[in-house]
């Protein structure tokens, strides 16, 4: 697999899977565009750039609207054409004591942002770029979703599991109104990955889903890269609407 000249905007990008996500995609030739809401991502950026083709880092809320617009117009002016591929990585999962943060707790404003953040600019993202894919009868998006998305994650709010369920939809229906177009929209749906998101819940809940794990580890943030990367490839052109589950057999389908 090549990225044969091709773009990606990768959301997520200072994270560990957005990390991974870029360096893979990096590699095959790709030029990289990063957004995220930490400062991080213009090292991650430049340190990728002294190996890889061409990676650029902006600093993004991508919980805000205007700024975000903003960022993916910037990557189609960079580009002068259409973004190849969209990899929306980016997600918040609210913590209380290492566990969800219990449903009486949870306040209208925290509810709106995981929203805003996990299923909103995702959709903001697809409305501005994949216009441009379809005009150009090539594209491929990759939605990061979730264990949760799929099953009940007890580690997860009630928040986090509706905006990835939401993601998972949204999936479905870009999948089916443009796959004529030769733009493919696929969601990967991750179990525990070895992420700081993954450090900060309650070591024992973290215990107890090792036990659930037939393959006894958690997933590294490059096996979701690899995962990604053939789905963004033109050998992914048959794969359209799928959830990709990636998570050591926690959950089977």
């Amino acid at each position: 697999m090549t990225g044969n000249g091709r773009s990606a905007l990768i959301t997520g990008g200072a994270g560990g899977i957005g990390q991974a996500i870029a360096a893979c995609l990096s590699r095959q030739g790709y030029r990289v565009y990063l957004l995220d809401v930490n400062p991080e991502v213009s090292r991650v950026a430049d340190t990728m750039s002294t190996w890889a083709r061409q990676v650029q880092g902006r600093v993004v809320d991508i919980a805000d609207e205007s700024p975000l617009v903003d960022a993916a117009r910037w990557c189609l002016a960079q580009e002068g054409r259409a973004c190849d591929v969209l990899v929306n990585c980016a997600g918040i999962s609210p913590k209380g004591n290492g566990g969800p943060i219990a449903l009486p707790d949870i306040s209208t404003e925290q509810w709106d942002r995981v929203h805003r953040v996990n299923v909103t600019a995702p959709f903001i993202l697809c409305r501005e770029l994949i216009p441009p894919m379809a005009e150009q009868g090539y594209g491929r998006v990759v939605n990061i979703v979730s264990r949760a998305a799929r099953m009940y994650v007890p580690v997860s709010g009630v928040d986090y599991h509706s905006s990835k369920t939401a993601l998972m939809g949204l999936t479905r229906a870009l999948a089916g109104t443009y796959g004529s177009r030769g733009v493919t929209v696929n969601s990967v749906a991750p179990g525990r990955i070895e992420t700081a998101m993954a450090t900060a819940t309650d070591p024992q809940l973290l215990a107890e889903t090792m036990k659930m794990i037939p393959a006894g580890r958690f997933g590294k943030p490059a096996e979701i890269g690899a995962l990604v990367a053939f789905l963004a490839s033109e050998a992914a052109g048959y794969v359209n609407g799928a959830c990709l589950d990636i998570n050591g057999g926690i959950y089977m389908t």
